[in-house]
């Protein structure tokens, strides 16, 4: 029976049903629109010409300025100019430095940069954490403006930390005293011991 139904008879079929459906559905749903659109045209000439009286302006429309206009006249006698550097008067612009906290956290970032590689450098290379403090000894005092704030601490802590997480086992007293380039390599020592 399927063999007896051609492909263009099918898609003909289908395109009837569906106009028919929707052309059912929309004069249930908008026959009122309908008529009414019906009705104004019966009643309009066949040409009318097109008046726009509402214009969409995007800027809006242009409005006339309320400011006085000038009518004096200057002359050329009443304008005065100085060629005096003294009475110039001189414009120079406030130079205001960035706070040293701006300065500390953008080194403070460069630092955390800083212990991160060389954590990374001696996982991958499997350094000892004699050379692994050896670069910490020497990363350390480079970073002056930090040696002296508050984020000193917190920093001797990130080493620890970071320490831990490469089996090596530093004390909190070790890594201050990096710092200041005071390096005391028996006690490291012992401590690998």
């Amino acid at each position: 029976m399927l063999n007896s139904i051609t492909w263009e008879f099918f898609f003909t079929a289908v395109v009837v049903i569906v106009t028919v459906y929707y052309t059912v559905a929309a004069c249930l749903f908008y026959h009122q629109e309908f008529f009414q659109w019906l009705k104004a045209n019966r009643q309009k000439p066949a040409v009318t010409p097109v008046e726009n009286t509402h214009t969409a302006s995007l800027m809006g429309e242009a409005q006339r300025d309320a400011r006085e206009v000038r009518t004096s006249v200057t002359s050329a006698e009443e304008i005065s100019i100085t060629t005096n550097e003294e009475d110039a008067e001189t414009i120079t612009p406030e130079i205001t430095s960035p706070p040293n906290e701006v300065l500390i956290i953008g080194t403070l970032a460069d630092l955390l940069q800083d212990i991160k590689t060389i954590a990374a450098v001696t996982a991958d290379s499997k350094a000892d954490q004699l050379a692994t403090a050896e670069l910490f000894q020497a990363l350390l005092p480079r970073y002056t403006a930090i040696s002296t704030s508050p984020y000193r601490e917190a920093i001797n802590v990130v080493i620890a930390d970071t320490a831990r997480g490469l089996s090596f086992e530093w004390p909190l007293t070790e890594i201050n005293a990096w710092w200041e380039g005071k390096v005391n390599n028996n006690k490291l020592n012992n401590t690998i011991a």
